[in-house]
């Protein structure tokens, strides 16, 4: 069973599927979403 899509399958206004998965795979690499939701603030109502 898989969760999400193929990086293949992304629409192709957010440029070439490849480059995207570098940089994504690149930024977590260096940690950068967990920083990003670090900074993020906290609301306990969000559901």
């Amino acid at each position: 069973m898989r969760a999400g899509c193929f990086w293949r399958d992304l629409p192709t206004k957010f440029g070439k599927w490849n480059t995207i998965f570098k940089c994504f795979n690149e930024w977590s690499k260096k940690c950068v979403f967990y920083l990003l939701f670090k900074l993020l603030p906290v609301h306990s109502d969000i559901e």
